[in-house]
């Protein structure tokens, strides 16, 4: 059993769980598992406890709105670090090619803290010429992120 999966299993009877700890508790943990493999390393101890604080909460009731919305798995997000202006967030990147604001192409990321960003990428790629393949866009440099936190949570 994994470090995440002991904890979990461990603090899963406490009187702030949701009714819905069993299907939770499997989202969660593949959560904390695509982490893992995607952002070099296990979640940190205070990492976990802060995940599973927000989860009590229930923090994640954002992502899962959003992940229902556009009919994604948790197998779906990428996890990774994000930085824009010196500022780097550790999450799960979610969304697809229809996050659009007008012109504006757009992914989710629900951070490591709890919150979820709308983060912001150019189109526009090296050579001037408009990036039409969204596989070329380089994910960890968004040229904008905002806290959407409160849109969905």
């Amino acid at each position: 059993m994994k470090k995440h999966e002991a904890y979990i299993n461990e603090n899963s009877f406490g009187s702030d769980i949701p009714d819905t700890w069993e299907a939770d508790a499997a989202f969660l943990n593949a959560l904390i598992d695509q982490m893992e493999e995607g952002a070099e390393g296990e979640v940190s101890d205070i990492d976990l406890e802060n995940l599973w604080e927000d989860y009590c909460a229930g923090k994640f009731d954002g992502m899962r709105a959003l992940m229902e919305k556009y009919d994604f798995a948790v197998t779906d997000c990428q996890p990774g670090n994000f930085t824009h202006d010196g500022q780097t967030i550790r999450g799960w990147m979610f969304g697809n090619d229809e996050c659009f604001n007008g012109n504006e192409f757009y992914q989710y990321v629900f951070s490591v803290e709890g919150k979820l960003y709308r983060l912001y990428y150019s189109l526009d790629g090296a050579d001037g010429e408009q990036i039409t393949d969204l596989s070329n866009v380089d994910y960890s440099a968004p040229y904008h992120m905002e806290d959407c936190t409160s849109e969905f949570c």
